[in-house]
Order: structure tokens, then sequence, then C-alpha cells
């Protein structure tokens, strides 16, 4: 094995260092740390670099070598992860001495204006410790990952590459040097040799290098950094004739050179290592030739072996040799750095040095793209640093390199490199008891890639004996009567595997919780305390919290379509009545299905894996989960068949309209289409978007006749040629004929030539379901474009048909029933009115749909005399100053001056066009696009998303919120916060169309409410419109309304809240202060909204006659005869007033029971189900009543005959 060796080098002020000076083999000299060197002398390192081609190691000239050199790029990533090593200089920074630098020398900062949302530190290691952060700020969200590690500690850091080319895992890498965490390391030839780009140093011995200078980043013995360039610096005599050495198990190989491959290599192919020309490989054992081929070979050097690859006139000079000539090869490392390296690699971008933030040409892509990134570094207080940031992913950004070295800078990093990134940056880590490592971040490639080299942080051997206990936990919330599986596992003094025993577990308080020596814990009480673990002496506490009543069942998917074999893993997650959720565990869960369709088993996470039967192509089963009287059905089918729509082929059966465009259907030859029979005729729909005002740009291919969706449905299916346009590509499917059920065919159509693509049909409406219209839309003007795209073959992907039974909303407290119970506010509470999506618009003026509907609601507004009214966005189908004077007027006409306006702004008000501003709404309305005031106790916070986005549209307004909370937190005359804004968290439709675009937004949004009244105890409210929908949803003790459309079509189906209507909210403070570790039903009456349909006539059915005991159900609809004759049912979640002489109406079992032995009381209706029962003889006259409608109806109760 060949040690690594260390030439320094003089530093001198002019020109090159003499070679006569300096001996080859000379030992280490004394010399100061790169960083000291340059700012008391102000100038380079200058080393000697041999000519790659002398024909002799005796006559070498010498040449300056600066800490500037050009790095090679590799393909380690392609375009979609965009980070290569830089191909520009790497630049040192200097003293101001009038040199020039060839990068910016004021890189962008960005750490400053972020806002930590999340951070957790964990001791993995004797002085090592891995930190997990999330941030935000303007440019997105942020997941970073943070190795320290104690430089004087025990832990030490080594470069993990068993051989040069041959790559793995960064976890098996670990897993190998039994390294508690690792993180990828340096650029690497991807899919060519595999090989890195940089030198190598692995426990100080030198196993890769160039004889051209590279800088390196590493440790030497004693855990001190240095950043320094490295070189080869050697020989092979062939035959008595020397030759210099190009490399040592290098990447690639100059034309006209030699370089030497040992075992270290791997199984890199080095015929990708070679130029194009005559290339000889010898190989040498034990000094002399053993075999000479021609052609470079692939895979590892046998042990004991070395080879000679020779490129060009070299290559040509060595053709001829024989077996058992002999052969000498000599080399060693030369470095600029003070002392040998014990662990080094390449280093392409200094990010920081001496502590100041090194120079970066922010004019190069590799540096400027938001991707994920590596970097190593280490602080003054001798930290090494390994940073991991993830990226090219919708929940983290990445970063610039300029970012990049502000964090390693904000980390503490007084000198730090940047590594490979993109689909290479990966943390691994060893949790406390576990004997192999796993993945931390999540890489953009979905999963592990697999790198030749990485640095890991091996700590030393442990005892063995158990030092602690790491408790594992699904979850640390359960509900009572239901379970939660427990698992442990115990680590030594080093944190590694040290066997348990059987460990014993308790709860505090007793009664909260049981556990079994199974490892089962079972909820007991609602509340909140600790579990605790103990064997051997040892304990381990932690949190446990048993919420409340399990109230209703969720799943993480609406719907499954499986082919045969095919399987998707389903989490089923139970919810109290306040909205804190748990997963429930699969033993807990009695599930009924087809076993002839699926199959379904539990798994070790505690998922449900629903697989689809090989003989179950063509079936269905609705699975039912059943967790303690709840229920939760999942429709699922297996295979799927296309039920032809439209072939296109007669384009008399369309026409073409536009907004905001123009656009034409014609005729066109589809025959070239994948599978196309041949003449075969399909339709272009040709548009043109440019030269047109601000707003968003459709065109529209219409049907004559609409077409109907088949029953069973899943998916709509269409051929495409597309243009390449970069437009989203919609069908607009009605249900019922009237509401609106989106759905995307493409978000881009970012392809040329045919393409075949799918969207869902969304679940939920109500059939008929019927296409209208194929279109494409674009809501950027900077992207507007004229083209055409080429349209065959719409199909319906088409499953068994299901019979899966309308299920009503279940009623939530915050929407009142009766009605009569918030006709008046009471001695302490107060009302205020909430409106949304009005949409009012010029073009449809007074007489509108919109106009009509909007004043309708003002008038009822002002007869109820609320403390004032908020609209939820969308006052205006257009942001022109004509639209804007209208919805003024509607105002100004309705609503009377002495009830307060409040406007949270939409994406309407904006022109509902990507890049839109509100620029005309502050000039017309001469209102703010976000606000805060408080009201009789209460905090009102107005949020700006008109583009979607809090943070895109404006940035400044989410740490002023943050600002907002915190003060409320402490403001003694705040009981309660209402938030509003008009995106929803989620989209209350299930399709995901209208809601917060970041889904990461939605979850900060939701989890700074949430963590508001836990620590608090002061309620909350989100309020919010878009979605066209009414809907109620807890989540975490946050209440969350949305509130319905007024003034255009309702996007949800009219069973669940799809309907025009406006909300009275009654305020009660006294109900406002909650208890927050344990169920609080005591808040539910702080918050609750009178919802009033908009409809125009009420239909009433009831039985003529009823026996005694007899029953019989009664019906009851509203109908919007602005909206087609729309059919809504009365039922939750409008506010809907049963009321009549001699009838009771009740909710639940025990009241009915009740009411039907009382002697005054006729017929008895239940609420939940509109079941009538006789109860006594006589006659009673039963009234409903929704908003301002009503209407009435008689039922004579009499014993037969």
């Amino acid at each position: 094995m060949t040690r690594l060796q260390f030439l320094s080098d003089r530093v001198g002020r002019s020109g090159p260092t003499d070679s006569a000076a300096l001996p080859r083999r000379s030992r280490l000299r004394p010399l100061l740390p790169v960083a000291v060197v340059t700012a008391a002398a102000g100038l380079f390192t200058t080393l000697l670099i041999p000519p790659a081609t002398s024909a002799s190691a005796s006559s070498r000239p010498t040449l300056p070598l600066s800490l500037v050199h050009h790095a090679r790029t590799h393909p380690d990533d392609d375009a979609e992860d965009g980070v290569r090593a830089p191909s520009g200089p790497v630049v040192l920074p200097q003293p101001d001495d009038g040199a020039s630098a060839t990068a910016d020398p004021r890189p962008a900062r960005s750490g400053s204006d972020s806002l930590q949302t999340a951070s957790d530190t964990e001791r993995i290691a004797p002085g090592v410790t891995l930190t997990r952060q999330r941030s935000v700020d303007a440019a997105g969200f942020l997941d970073g990952y943070v190795l320290r590690a104690d430089l004087d500690g025990p832990t030490r850091p080594r470069l993990l590459a068993p051989t040069v080319s041959t790559r793995d895992t960064p976890a098996n890498l670990a897993d190998r040097a039994n390294a508690v965490a690792a993180t990828n390391g340096d650029f690497f030839a991807i899919d060519t040799t595999n090989a890195p780009i940089g030198p190598e140093v692995r426990d100080g011995e030198l196993i890769k290098a160039d004889a051209r200078p590279a800088s390196v980043v590493g440790l030497d013995k004693n855990g001190v950094g240095q950043i320094a360039d490295l070189l080869l610096e050697g020989s092979v005599t062939v035959d008595g004739v020397p030759r210099d050495l190009a490399g040592l198990n290098p990447g690639s190989v100059p034309a006209d050179a030699i370089a030497l491959y040992t075992s270290d290599w791997g199984s890199g192919d080095r015929h990708y290592a070679v130029p194009a020309g005559h290339v000889v490989e010898i190989e040498v054992r034990g000094g002399k030739v053993v075999a000479v081929r021609e052609g470079a070979g692939a895979g590892p050097v046998a042990a004991g072996s070395q080879l000679l690859l020779a490129t060009g006139q070299v290559a040509d000079a060595l053709a001829g040799t024989t077996s058992g000539t002999p052969v000498q090869v000599s080399y060693h490392a030369r470095s600029s750095a003070p002392s040998p390296y014990s662990l080094a690699l390449g280093a392409h971008l200094v990010l920081v040095h001496g502590g100041e933030l090194a120079p970066i040409d922010t004019g190069e892509a590799t540096n400027s793209s938001l991707k994920p990134r590596t970097a190593l570094g280490w602080t003054a207080r001798r930290q090494l640093v390994l940073y991991v940031a993830d990226g090219s992913s919708s929940r983290s950004r990445g970063l610039t390199a300029a970012e990049l070295a502000q964090h390693m800078k904000d980390l503490g990093a007084v000198d730090a490199v940047m590594l490979d990134g993109g689909g290479s940056s990966q943390l691994v880590a060893r949790r406390p008891g576990d004997r192999a490592a796993s993945v931390t971040n999540v890489p953009s490639d979905g999963s592990q890639r697999i790198v030749p080299n990485a640095v890991g942080l091996v700590p030393p051997a442990g005892s063995g004996r158990l030092r602690g206990i790491d408790v594992r936990l699904r979850s640390d919330r359960l509900f009572p009567g239901l379970s939660r599986d427990v698992a442990a596992a115990g680590y030594d003094e080093t944190m590694a595997p040290a066997p348990l025993g059987e460990a014993r577990w308790r709860t505090s308080p007793g009664n909260l919780a049981r556990a079994d020596h199974s490892g089962v814990l079972r909820g007991d009480r609602p509340g909140s305390g600790t579990l605790d673990a103990r064997s051997g002496g040892v304990t381990q506490r932690v949190p446990v919290r048993v919420l409340g009543d399990l109230d209703r069942l969720e799943a993480d998917v609406q719907a499954l379509s499986l082919s045969p074999g095919d399987y998707r893993d389903v989490t089923v997650t139970g919810r109290d009545a306040e909205g804190f959720s748990a997963p429930i565990e699969p033993r807990d869960i009695t599930l009924e299905y087809d076993h002839s369709a699926v199959s379904v088993t539990a798994r070790p996470d505690g998922t449900l894996r629903v697989t689809g039967q090989p003989s179950g192509d063509g079936k269905g089963t609705v699975i039912t989960a059943t967790v303690r009287g709840h229920v939760l059905r999942l429709p699922t089918t297996v295979g799927l068949a296309d039920v032809p729509l439209s072939s296109f082929a007669d384009a008399s059966q369309w026409s073409a309209t536009a907004a905001k465009a123009t656009a034409s259907v014609s005729a066109v030859d589809t025959s070239d289409r994948p599978g196309a029979a041949p003449g075969e005729k399909g339709l272009r729909l040709s548009y043109d978007m440019t030269g047109q005002p601000l707003g968003t740009s459709a065109a529209y291919a219409v049907a004559k006749t609409p077409l109907t969706v088949p029953a069973g449905a899943q998916r709509l299916s269409l051929w495409v040629r597309g243009d390449g346009s970069g437009h989203w590509l919609r069908a607009q499917v009605r249900s019922q004929g009237t509401t609106n059920v989106p759905l995307t065919f493409a978000l881009n159509v970012d392809w040329t030539g045919w393409r075949r693509v799918e969207g869902a049909i969304p679940t939920g409406f109500t059939a008929p379901l019927t296409i209208e219209r194929v279109y494409l839309v674009q809501t950027d003007p900077s992207l507007r474009t004229a083209g055409s795209v080429d349209l065959a073959l719409l199909d319906a992907r088409v499953g068994v048909n299901l019979d899966v039974p309308d299920v009503p909303d279940q009623p939530d407290p915050a929407v009142v029933e009766p009605a009569d119970q918030v006709s008046t506010p009471g001695k302490r509470g107060w009302r205020f009115a909430v409106l949304s999506d009005t949409h009012v618009n010029a073009d449809g003026g007074t007489t509108s749909y919109a106009y009509q509907h909007t004043a309708r609601a003002l008038d009822e507004i002002a007869a109820a005399r609320p403390d004032f009214v908020l609209l939820s966005g969308d006052g205006v189908d257009q942001n022109r100053p004509a639209d804007f004077a209208l919805f003024q007027q509607v105002l100004k006409e309705h609503l009377p001056a002495s009830i307060p306006f409040y406007w949270a702004v939409g994406n309407h008000e904006s022109g509902a066009v990507t890049g839109g501003t509100l620029d005309q709404f502050t000039a017309s309305t001469n209102r703010p696009t976000r606000q805060a005031f408080d009201h009789r106790g209460t905090r009102f916070i107005l949020l700006n998303s008109t583009l979607g986005s809090l943070r895109q549209s404006d940035w400044s307004q989410i740490p002023w919120l943050r600002t907002e909370l915190d003060e409320a937190a402490h403001d003694r005359s705040v009981k309660s916060v209402v938030v509003a804004l008009h995106h929803p968290v989620l989209d209350p439709t299930g399709t995901g169309a209208s809601q917060l675009s970041d889904p990461s937004e939605g979850a900060l949004l939701e989890q700074w409410l949430s963590d508001f009244r836990q620590h608090t105890g002061k309620q909350v409210a989100l309020i919010s419109g878009h979605a066209h929908t009414a809907h109620i949803r807890r989540v975490d003790g946050l209440l969350e309304f949305n509130a319905p459309v007024v003034g255009k079509t309702p996007y949800g189906d009219a069973r669940h809240g799809g309907f025009s209507a406006w909300s009275l909210v009654t305020m009660a403070p006294k109900d406002a202060e909650v208890t927050p570790d344990r169920p609080d039903p005591s808040g539910f009456g702080w918050f609750r909204a009178d919802v009033r349909p908009l409809l125009d006539r009420v239909n009433l059915t009831v039985p003529s006659t009823l026996a005694p005991g007899g029953s019989g159900d009664i019906t009851a609809t509203a109908v919007d005869n602005g909206m087609g004759g729309l059919v809504v049912p009365l039922r939750y979640p409008a506010t809907v007033l049963w009321s009549g002489v001699h009838l009771a109406v009740v909710a639940d079992d025990r009241s009915l029971a009740a009411a039907l032995r009382r002697r005054d009381v006729v017929a008895v209706l239940d609420r939940r189900t509109l079941r009538l029962v006789g109860a006594h003889r006589g006659t009673t006259d039963i009234t409903v009543s929704t908003g301002t409608l009503t209407a009435t109806a008689s039922v004579h109760v009499a014993s037969a005959g």
C-alpha cells in the first residue's frame, strides 16, 4: 500500500518556485494553513507541475499554480436536476491587493429573510447531532438537514469509498464502515466511469489523483480542516524508459499519456476514460509485465496487479512491450496543505473561506439554479458541519449556490465547500439502537442514488451494555378504546444497539392508557401524559395523548382503481369532534369486501394494502371499514374498459368559442396517430391568445350535443397531438347539467406529436355527468401563444358500476340547526355576515344572476343587522374599473353605510391570471389588500391569496401573520382569532382544483393556528371561499369554514354544499376559551353559522297519513332557477328549521324514544334521516324553513280502520 506523502511549497512574491530547491521525496515541512498564508502574504501558493507527456522525469519545467483551477464538468444530473460540477474557476478569497477576481465578489444573501417553521435536534452518536430544519421565505419552503460532529470527539469523519469507481447507496456505504451517518461526496462521471471528479484520500492513503492540480477539501489526522490544491507527481519506467504518470485511477486519461490503475479502481469501465485513438493496457504483477492488451478494459483490477493505460503516441511506443519486461512505478501526492490529509475529496466550489462568503459566479446556471445541495465545512470551535438541502420538489425548493454559502455561514462555518448536488444530495443516519442507516432527507430521485463516495461519521466501538431506550410510536396520539403499537430499541453509550430485554410500559397518569407485555397501548380516558419504557434500570419517557371519542373516519384516498395484481397502501385516520386526528391500527378495523375482487392485508407500518386480484378484472367492491360504529366506504374497481364518447371525426358536431383569444375548429387527418386506422379523421383546435387584454385566455372546442359520461366511469382519456405550447388542457364536465366538475387532462401541453392523456373524474357528483367542452387555458399573459392541437378518440375509462349510497355530510355544531337558535345574538353574543364569490360583472349589469343574488343577499343582511360584513374574496368577476364600480353600486344601494364592510381579496380581484396585480382593486376601492382589526374580543386577520398562494401574493404577510398571532396570544383583550382568506387549505369538493396551490403553505397555516389554540386556550377559525361550496372542517382544534358561492355556478354537489347562500355568524365570547389538552365541548358554541340559501322555492313532500308507530319519509328540496333549475336537498350544511304544532324534532335515539312517549306529540321527525314517526292520533302541520323560504304540509295520524 502506498501511503500518502505531501510536498509543501515555498511561498514567494515573484516567479515560480525553483524546482532544484525541492527534492522529489522531501518530508513535510511546517507550513501555515492556506487561509493564514493568504492573509499574511497576499499571494496564492505556487506548486510544481510536471508536463503530462514529458519523456523524462528529470527535466521538468516549473509552472506557477494558484488555487484557481478549471474543474471538469460531469453528467451527474440530467436536465431535470441541473446540478453539475462548476465549469468555471474555483477561487479562494484574496486580500484586496488590486488583483481581479473572475466571480462576483458580492454573493446574494437570502437566509436573513426566512422564517424557521420547525427545527428538531437529536444526538445520534458521541459528539454528533442531527438537526432537521424547515423554513420558508419568499422563494418557497426549504427542508434542510445538519450533521455536526465534534472534531475533538471520539466519532471520526471518514471518506467512505471502498473503491474509486464502484457505486453504492450512501446507506450501504455507511453500514459497511459502521458509520452512524453520511452524506454524498464528490461530483462524479455518472453512467460512464462513475469515478469522482476530484482526488480521493481514504484513511490517509491516496487512491485517486491527476497530474493536473485539483482543489480538495478534507481533514488531517488531527481533524484540522484544509482546502488546498493537490496533484499527483510520479513516473513509470518501462524497460528503462521513464515517463510521467498522468494519473492514479483517473476518471480520464489525456492524449499521449500513461496512467496507473490499481485494485482501488473498482468496477468502472475504463473505455470511458480514454480519448479516441490508439490505446494499450499493460498489466503488471511483481514488477514485470504479464499482459499487453489493445484497448481499455472494463471491470476491477486483479488483486496484486497494476494496469498501465497508455494513449496516443505513448500507446504506440508501448504496444510492442513483451511479457517479463521490468516496470518500476513511483508516485506521491503534492499539495499546498500544511498537513497530510487523512480524508480528502474534490472541492469544486468554495462557499465560505476565513469566515467570509466566497465569490460565486451567480451568472452560471449551475450556481443560480434552485436545486438540492450538499456542503461540507467546519466551524471555529472545531465542529465538522455537513449540510443537505432538499430540492426539485413541491415540498422543498432547493438552494442556489450563493444561498448555500449563506446557510453554511449561518451555521457557523468558517470554511465550506459545495459537494455534489441534485439527485445525489443525500443524508443517511442510523437511529439510536438500529444496526443500519436509513434515508433521512428526501432525495429528488425518489430513492437513494448510488454514488462512488460519501463522507461518513464513524463512532468508536461501544460496550454493548444498555444505556438508553429509543421508544417508537407510529403516533403519540390514540383514541379511547383503541390501540397503538409501541416498540423500543436499546442502545449503548455510542448509540449502537444493545440488548433491551423485556421492556415494561407504564403511563402517567395511570388512567390515561394501558400497555400490555406484547407492546400494545390502549387508550382509556382523554387527556395528555407520558408513556414510560423501563428495562435494566434504564427509563425513557415520551409524551402521549388520548384524544376525544372517535367522531369520524377518513382515508387518504376517496376511491381506488386498480389493475389486476396492482396494489395501493391506504391509511385510515380517525378524528375526534374537535378535529384532532390519529391513525387507526389495522387490528381495530373491521373490514368487509368482495374477496374475489381484492385482497386487503395489514402492513407493518400500519397501512392497509389493497391488491387487485389476478382474477378480479372487471370486478368491483366497496371496502367497508368499521371502527367502533363509525363507517368508512372506499369504492374500489379492478380493471377499466374504454367506452368511446367521441372520435372527433365529424367536425360539424363541434364549434369553437374563446375568451380573450380567437379560436376555430376544423377537420384534420389523424391517421398518423399510433394505432389509427387509415384515413382516420380528428378535430383541430386552432387558437391565438396573443394581443389580448389582461386576463385568462381560453380556446374551446364545444360539443353541439353534450356527451354523456357512462355510469361507472372513473377517468377520461384523450389522444392529443401537442404543439409544445405549455397551455393547460382541460374538459368542462357538468353534474346535472349545472354544477361544474373540474377535470384536467394535462397541466402543460409541453409535448409535440401524439400522446394519450387521462384525467380523473372527481367523485361525489350527481349523475348524469356530461362533457360540454375540451379546451386550452393560459393564466399567464407572458405565455400566451398562437398554435393548434389535434384531438382524437375521447374515451371514458369505465370500471364496474358500484352502488355507493350517498352519505349525507356529518353535521358540525358550527352550522346552526335549527335556525331559531341564532335568531337573536343573545345577551353576550354578537353577529357578523359572511359573503363569498359574488362575481359581480359589468358585462352582465344589474340584471345578471351575480348582481341579483348579491343584491338579495345584501338586503337580507341589512335586515339581520350584523355588526359588519366580511367578503371572503371574488367580489368581482373581472378586475376592470367598471366591475369594481358596479360592485360599489350594489353595496351602496343594498347595504346601509352604518354596517362596515371588509374584503379579503380573491383571485378575480387581480384578474384571475398568473402574475396579476391588485393595483386596480386598490385604485377602485381604496381598500387594503390585507388588514387586521379587533372587534368585541376577536382579532380578525384578512390575508391576500389572490395568486393562489399567500407567499406569492405577498410574502411579507406571512411574517406579519406570525406577528399578529404572537401579539394576540399575549393580549388579554383578545379572546379568539378569525383568519380570512379566499383560497381554502383543502378543496372541499375533493378535486384539489380550488385550494391553496402549495400544500406546504396550507399545512403551515393550519399548524400556526392550531398551535395558537393549543398554547393559548383561545379559539381560532379560518374562513375561506373560492370552492363555491359550503363546508366545515376541523383540524387539530382549528375550525375551517368555507363559505358558499353567491353569484356564480356552484362547484360542489348540491347534496354536499354546492348551492348559493350567505351566512350569519354568531360569536359567543364566553365560549371562546377552552382547555386545549383535553376535549372541551363548551367551545363548540363560540362560532355558529346560520347558512342561508339564496334559492327560489321549496318543495315539501310528506306522507298524508300515518298510523301510531308507523313511519314515512319526508323530502324537502329547494330550486335555484338561475342555475337551470338546480335542485338542492334541504339538509346540512344549509341551516334548515323544522317546526310544527304537536311535532317533536329530534336528532338522537334517546330523544326519539322520549318524544314518542309524550302525550302532546302527534308525530316525531328524526332530523338525521328525515323520517317521520307517528306517535298519537291527531294532525300536525309540518313547516320547513331555510333562509327566507318556507313550506308547510299537513300529516294526519290515525289508527287503521
